[in-house]
């Protein structure tokens, strides 16, 4: 290395020329010696210089030379008789040559102790320090600058300096200046380290020439850190600049009262511009009254708001409030001040002040009750009428809470609508009853409110509250009224329906939404157009009201809910709502008149069929009678008496029933448990001749009309056994799932196909004498049971009910 070459060459070469210088000596002064004595007090003065230091080579001579005189005139005493000045000289020259050598000794040590020092210093400096060629090659470098570019020493000592610039071009413009001014301060610049990252430097390069061989010695700083601050600084003082100009407030910037700076906001508010500002002291723009307050402020640093006035340009003086620190800016130390302008504030605190009188004057004067609750309940203040609700006085109801004016009941909604308040709800105006001194009772009303103190938290809940118990009664009377008027337009038998000229619906009471089918939802969504079956029918209506200004009796088919048709009544005048004309339509339905008409028809009907279905059956219980009749005249059995009272007690029971059933408008009487194995042997012995086979298996017990259950079955039988000339007779019966199948067959006759479909029908009978009910008697019947009877496609004439269960 190149700081260890100059260390070793100084060394050596110290010793070296102490040697040669001593040769060369010798070589001369050897002739005058001129003896062996001499030569040992020249080694000997020579080495205690070279060996020790110049002044132990000076007093090793002097002191030596009476024992060299000593030894020389004993043992040469001729010879030194002869030449004793020469001697003398000689001597004189050994004893500076000691001290010369010695000299020379001591200047090489110093000279490598202090280059030893400068390596370590070189080596250990807290900053980067290079050696380079002047052709950029990188001859040196100390530890801080390879740790800083991260490389060894080796590494970099193979690079020229070019290489550690991250722009190349930087050094040769560095290179050029350097060598026109011979020396380079303070420049910055970018390196880059191993791993090309860039790196702020700061570079300081001087020419030095050393052995005849001149080299570059920089020192390189790093000022990454410091840039970063620098940059930090410089955007925060930037940022700091704009929020100045963007703040709502004024802001000063001031050295001992000079003004450094100022926003555009301060300069608005006083009128002046920033270079009238700049430069000056501020005890310009402040009112002699305020200034010493003012700079006892700033000697103390006070950073507390305080509020003064300023003047502005015009003359005229403004209240401010101040708020101010000191800062670092730009290396000085300089105060900053926020300049608010209160002036507004002042006026809003006068005007509190105002309000504050004006509210209790207000709450005082108020023909509301005022009340003041704490979140304890107790009741802070009330108003002169609030006092006048309740009989009590100031001092009394302040001294009580609200579980002394209200019962136990409306106290606990009370707190929980406070409760609600305080959790920050919206509470909508409060009904609610108070206890009066006297004991009596007040409705009341109130509105709550939550009045909070500076800092936004609750403070307490004033309720503007108003006596209406006169109101609650007049409400009650009203109401009473209103519900009887309600409930005659909604229980009206009529439907009443109001709308506009163009058919807009504006209300409809509850009959004409019952019979048009519709909720209020959908009527509102229809026009009253679409209530008309004949759209012409309107426009007739909207004539009449024209030219008549009403229409009475207007009998018209409306059209209500999926598409059914209504036969109505209508009369329609017109009357105003809220001062506009509208149409008032009034709707009597006179279906129930159609369908009177139609029931009637129908009743008329019925009785027919009726009459023809008691006729039927009793005329073949009396066939039955008369056949009875016929074989007790011929063979007087008592059995056929038995069954003939047996036959006429059931066509009594018949009658009976259903002219019970009939006056009842009902089919069939309430159900009970009928066992068909009992009827069917009843009937067996009754109907049924010697001369017809019939079998009957185990049939269930079922729910119905035992009476008319039993008419069933005698009519199925008597049809068969007069139509069907049967020899057999069965009844069977299957269970599935969910259901009994009834089958009644039997062997005779078989029903034509083309009959098959109208033998259910009312009226039809094979017999032109006699109008055929019996089958369509029996299918009403089973079918008011919620059973089915139908004719089955087989060989044998069967009739099969199903009866589900």
């Amino acid at each position: 290395m190149w700081f260890n070459n100059l260390e070793q060459k100084t060394k050596y070469a110290s010793i070296i020329f102490g040697h040669l210088i001593f040769i060369v000596l010798f070589i001369m002064l050897f002739p005058l010696i001129g003896n062996l004595i001499s030569t040992v007090y020249l080694i000997m003065v020579v080495y205690a210089g070279l060996i020790f230091n110049r002044y132990i080579g000076l007093a090793f001579g002097l002191f030596s030379v009476p024992f060299i005189l000593f030894l020389e005139v004993f043992f040469f005493p001729q010879l030194f008789i002869l030449d004793l000045s020469r001697r003398i000289i000689n001597y004189s020259f050994i004893i500076s040559l000691g001290y010369l050598i010695g000299l020379l000794k001591e200047k090489s040590i110093s000279l490598s102790h202090s280059e030893t020092n400068f390596r370590l210093l070189f080596d250990n400096m807290p900053i980067g320090v290079l050696i380079s060629d002047l052709q950029g090659k990188i001859i040196h470098s100390n530890l801080a600058l390879l740790e800083l570019l991260a490389y060894d020493l080796k590494e970099i000592t193979q690079l020229t300096v070019s290489e550690l610039y991250a722009v190349s071009e930087e050094r040769e413009k560095n290179f050029k200046k350097l060598i026109k001014q011979k020396t380079l301060r303070d420049v910055n610049t970018k390196f880059q380290d191993k791993n090309n990252r860039p790196v702020d430097v700061l570079i300081n390069v001087d020419l030095i020439t050393q052995y005849n061989q001149t080299v570059c010695l920089g020192t390189i700083r790093d000022i990454s850190a410091l840039k970063k601050v620098e940059n930090d600084l410089n955007e925060s003082q930037e940022r700091y600049k704009r929020l100045s100009e963007v703040s709502s407030e004024g802001i000063i910037l001031h050295k001992q009262g000079v003004v450094v700076d100022v926003n555009n906001k301060l300069c608005d508010l006083l009128g002046l511009s920033r270079d009238e500002m700049i430069g000056n002291e501020i005890d310009v723009v402040i009112p002699s009254e305020y200034r010493d307050r003012m700079h006892e402020n700033i000697s103390k640093q006070l950073i507390k708001p305080y509020e003064i006035e300023i003047k502005q340009k015009n003359g005229s003086q403004i209240p401010i409030e101040i708020e101010a620190r000191n800062v670092n800016y730009k290396g000085e130390e300089l105060r900053v001040a926020s300049v608010r302008n209160i002036a507004e504030r002042r006026k809003s605190q006068r005007s509190l002040k105002e309000a504050e009188l004006r509210y209790r004057a207000l709450f005082e004067q108020s023909n509301n009750g005022i009340f003041l609750i704490g979140e304890d309940e107790q009741i802070l203040d009330v108003n002169t009428k609030g006092l006048e609700m309740l009989g009590y006085s100031l001092k009394e109801i302040t001294n009580m809470s609200l579980k002394d004016i209200f019962e136990p009941s409306d106290l606990k909604e009370a707190r929980e609508t406070m409760k609600r308040l305080f959790d920050g709800k919206d509470i909508p105006i409060f009904e609610s009853i108070a206890i009066r001194k006297d004991g009596t009772i007040i409705d009341y009303e109130s509105n709550l409110f939550i009045v909070k103190n500076d800092k936004g938290e609750p403070k307490y809940i004033q309720a503007v509250v108003r006596d209406i118990t006169q109101r609650k009664q007049m409400e009650i009377a009203l109401r009473t009224s209103e519900e009887k008027f309600r409930l005659l337009f909604e229980k009206a038998p009529v439907g009443i329906l109001i709308s506009d000229f163009e058919g807009k619906f504006k209300t409809i009471n509850k009959f004409m939404l019952d019979i048009g089918g519709y909720s209020q939802e959908e009527v509102f969504k229809l026009n009253a157009q679409d209530f008309y079956d004949q759209p012409s029918k309107r426009q007739d209506i909207m004539q009449l009201i024209k030219s008549e200004g009403e229409v009475r009796d207007f009998e018209l088919k409306v059209r209500i809910k999926n598409n059914k048709k209504l036969d109505t009544l209508v009369n329609v005048d017109i009357i105003e709502l809220e001062n506009i004309p509208h149409i008032l339509s009034i709707f009597r339905d006179i279906t129930p008149l159609k369908q009177v008409e139609n029931l009637l028809r129908y009743q008329k009907d019925e009785l027919v069929e009726f009459a023809h279905s008691m006729s039927h059956d009793i005329r073949n219980n009396l066939m039955i009678v008369s056949g009875l009749i016929s074989l007790l005249q011929q063979t007087y059995d008592i059995d056929h008496v038995n069954k003939i009272n047996s036959i006429l007690k059931k066509t009594d029971n018949l009658l009976t029933h259903s002219l019970k059933l009939a006056e009842a408008g009902q089919i069939i009487d309430k159900k009970v448990d009928v066992d068909l194995n009992l009827i069917i042997e009843q009937l067996k012995s009754d109907l049924i001749p010697d001369s017809v086979e019939f079998h009957n298996n185990f049939l269930p017990i079922v729910k119905g009309d035992k009476s008319k259950i039993n008419q069933v079955f005698t009519n199925l039988l008597n049809n068969a056994l007069k139509h069907g000339n049967p020899t057999k007779i069965t009844f069977t019966s299957e269970k599935t799932d969910n259901s009994h199948h009834l089958k009644i067959s039997n062997n005779g006759d078989l029903i034509p196909q083309e009959l098959r479909e109208k033998i259910f029908e009312r009226g039809y009978s094979t017999d032109s004498k006699s109008p055929g009910y019996g089958l369509s008697i029996i299918t009403r019947i089973v079918e008011a049971h919620g059973w089915k009877i139908e004719l089955l496609e087989n060989n044998k004439t069967t009739f099969q009910i199903t009866i589900p269960y």
